[in-house]
């Protein structure tokens, strides 16, 4: 009977660490954002058009074409007016396709989960998180033709 006990002790000492080292926690680096992104867009196409200007944002959730990717909750793009920047939607808090930050009128983006904040111009955590949004790379293909990839 005592060498059940024991064993049954390991085990729970080894689930209780198994558990630990693999629980998400806020610090972790994006990792988990391995998911593909491509996304083309076109600043003289009217539905992207908002993009054109400073402070211009547009959030592509839904595929337009047959190869865009939107990697884990969709792709934010946003103009610096110096740049284009895009992130993923997705809240790194929260690490779910389907809880996604929301722009707000004062250049952030904000989870309705969890309530992290994060600036919409760098993309790093102004509260509630200890990561930034997970950026990608805007690649301009002509002047008005851009990408959005990993």
């Amino acid at each position: 009977m005592k060498g059940k006990k024991y064993k049954a002790r390991e085990i729970v000492a080894l689930l209780t660490i198994c558990i630990l080292t693999f629980t998400c926690s806020d610090d972790q680096v994006n990792n988990i954002y391995n998911f593909p992104v491509n996304l083309k867009f076109d600043l003289l196409d009217e539905r992207d058009k908002v993009l054109s200007g400073a402070n211009g944002y547009k959030e592509f959730v839904a595929q337009r074409l047959e190869t865009d990717r939107l990697g884990l909750g969709g792709i934010l793009v946003y103009n610096t007016g110096v740049e284009l920047r895009a992130y993923d939607l997705a809240c790194p808090v929260e690490r779910q396709g389907d809880v996604r930050v929301k722009p707000n009128s004062k250049l952030q983006v904000v989870c309705p989960k969890c309530g992290a904040v994060f600036s919409m111009e760098t993309g790093n955590a102004q509260s509630g998180s200890k990561t930034g949004l997970q950026n990608y790379h805007v690649v301009g293909e002509s002047p008005y033709v851009h990408r959005v990839m990993r």
